[in-house]
C-alpha cells in the first residue's frame, strides 16, 4: 500500500505531516488507528480521515530549530 511506511514512521514518532489529496491540503499529526484503509490525521482545526488511495503526496514536515 502506497505509503504505509511513511505513515507508521510518523505515527511511531509523533511527526508532521503535509498531506496532498487532489480537493485540499492539509497539515497536522498522525494519530494511530485501526483502520488501514485511511489516515487519520489531527490538524489544529479538527481531526480528519482521509482515504489512503486519495492521497496524491506525502511528506514530514520538519521543524526549524530557533537560536536562543
Amino acid at each position: 500500500m502506497k505509503y504505509k511506511k511513511e505513515i507508521r514512521n510518523a505515527i511511531e514518532g509523533s511527526l508532521q505531516l503535509y498531506v496532498s489529496t487532489f480537493e485540499k491540503n492539509y497539515t497536522g499529526i498522525a494519530a494511530s488507528s485501526h483502520d488501514a484503509t485511511r489516515l487519520k490525521l489531527i490538524t489544529k482545526e479538527e481531526a480528519v480521515w482521509i482515504p489512503i488511495h486519495e492521497i496524491n503526496h506525502l511528506s514530514t514536515v520538519l521543524p526549524l530549530k530557533s537560536h536562543k
